[in-house]
């Protein structure tokens, strides 16, 4: 038996007549084994420039903790993909690794909308979507339920149209402004 919990080396040795013996040794952890979860705050799925709370549910006095990450605190906020995890050693000496949580970042697409104003109080002014960064395949939608990149039936007044990259949706506002009657028209 061991009084105090922690990491031991033990021998068994079985013997069936004199002369006859076998033996193990064998490391055996005795005492309070350390919970391997960890505590999400948020979503493990996230747009660049969010983060997500990382928290290891093994909490006693006296232990220390050493996240493949490289902090030392019980908690460490991630803003980047990646595989993390924690070792944990308590005050009897017991050191576990945690579960591995997997964090996947997607890239926000950047959004400009260039416009074209109305004229003569018609519905004649234009507007295209130009979409940067993030995946190369993204849907758009606009205020009215409409969905393409250009639109050339749009009276003046304010608009909003969202690009969805099955992550990371941006909405954007602009406006189309009202022109006078061309000359020609």
């Amino acid at each position: 038996t061991f009084s105090v919990p922690g990491y031991y080396t033990a021998k068994l040795t079985v013997t069936r007549s004199p002369g006859c013996d076998a033996s193990i040794i064998q490391d055996v952890m005795t005492g309070p084994v350390p919970d391997t979860n960890i505590l999400i705050a948020g979503s493990t799925t996230l747009c660049d420039g969010d983060s997500v709370i990382l928290t290891y549910n093994n909490y006693e006095e006296g232990t220390t903790y050493d996240w493949n990450t490289g902090d030392t605190s019980r908690a460490i906020i991630v803003k980047t993909t990646g595989d993390y995890y924690c070792w944990a050693k308590n005050s009897y000496g017991i050191f576990i690794r945690s579960e591995i949580v997997q964090v996947t970042v997607h890239e926000v697409p950047q959004v400009t909308v260039k416009t074209f104003d109305a004229t003569g109080g018609l519905a004649n002014g234009s507007a295209w979507v130009e979409v940067t960064g993030g995946p190369s395949t993204v849907g758009i939608t606009w205020n009215d339920g409409y969905g393409g990149f250009i639109r050339n039936d749009l009276a003046s007044g304010n608009y909003a149209v969202t690009v969805t990259d099955g992550h990371c949706p941006v909405v954007t506002l602009f406006s189309i402004g009202s022109g006078p009657v061309l000359p020609g028209n």
